[in-house]
């Protein structure tokens, strides 16, 4: 069984997020922390991880994260707040 997570990432000043699927998550935050898939991870500075959640399937991700893209970002920030209150990088994956 595949592990998928879906990821959120914030730039250095916490003003802005990013957020993801992938069944590898090393692989998603080089290709972030690099810009080379994602040039406006680059442009923006989304490689900060702040929040993370892992399900079973890929369609129970990919749904999770549509629901979260169609948030206001006022209630994105507060779910990320409610799991993470300091808003500190879960793992460190360059800049």
């Amino acid at each position: 069984m595949t592990t998928v997570f879906l990821y959120i990432l914030s730039n250095p000043e916490r003003s802005g997020i990013f957020i993801g699927t992938t069944s590898d998550l090393s692989y998603a935050m080089w290709q972030h922390s690099t810009g080379i898939f994602f040039p406006h991870t680059r442009k923006y500075r989304f490689v900060h991880l702040i929040y993370l959640e892992c399900f079973s399937s890929i369609a129970t991700a990919d749904s999770r994260r549509r629901a979260l893209r169609f948030m206001r970002l006022e209630e994105k920030w507060k779910k990320i707040s409610s799991s993470n209150p300091g808003l500190h990088e879960l793992i460190s994956i360059g800049s």
